[in-house]
């Protein structure tokens, strides 16, 4: 019985008679709202997916007289179109988690620039604190990129001396970062 009513229905609905999709909705959602938060596993996501089976079923209301077991039809379509739903959101995610990953890596967050410039002007002031001559050194090799030769050279010292003065500052820069680090870790 309930077979031939959603068949005569059909045929309503095939020439645009809006009270029999109403009827048709009524009849078949609940069952359909259930069935795809079997698969989507979200109501608000079923709905969704309902409300997109019922437009399709609008939409396409002229060739539907074909159809001879609109229960099945309508399962069919519910199901596509959850899995559709699972596989676009799928991809929204991926994509999302993809361009966030990019954001993170090609453009630091301004507090990331800011922590950053703020430990750079921490680690100068400690390279300020350094005695003159071992501050010269440490510059010309960290900061110009000259090699010991060549700082041992235009300052007419021993290479041994810039090797030792360069271990100095660095073990004394080493001494402060980690009150450096404590400052940004809290």
């Amino acid at each position: 019985m309930k077979d031939h009513e959603d068949q005569v229905l059909l045929i309503r609905l095939s020439e645009g008679d809006e009270k029999a999709f109403l009827m048709l909705y009524d009849r078949h959602w609940e069952r359909l709202f259930i069935y795809a938060v079997h698969i989507v596993k979200d109501q608000d996501e079923a709905e969704d997916v309902i409300q997109e089976v019922f437009a399709k079923l609008w939409r396409i209301k002229e060739s539907l007289l074909d159809v001879k077991n609109l229960s099945a039809y309508l399962i069919t379509i519910t199901k596509n179109q959850a899995l559709r739903s699972i596989l676009n959101s799928k991809r929204m995610n991926d994509g999302l988690h993809s361009f966030v990953d990019y954001i993170d890596a090609h453009y630091p967050s301004i507090e990331k620039e800011y922590e950053a410039r703020e430990l750079a002007t921490l680690i100068d002031k400690h390279i300020d604190r350094l005695p003159e001559k071992m501050r010269e050194i440490f510059v010309l090799s960290r900061e110009n990129g000259l090699s010991n030769k060549e700082i041992a050279k235009s300052l007419n010292i021993s290479e041994h001396t810039v090797k030792k003065q360069i271990n100095n500052s660095l073990k004394r820069i080493r001494s402060n970062i980690r009150y450096i680090l404590l400052i940004f870790i809290s």
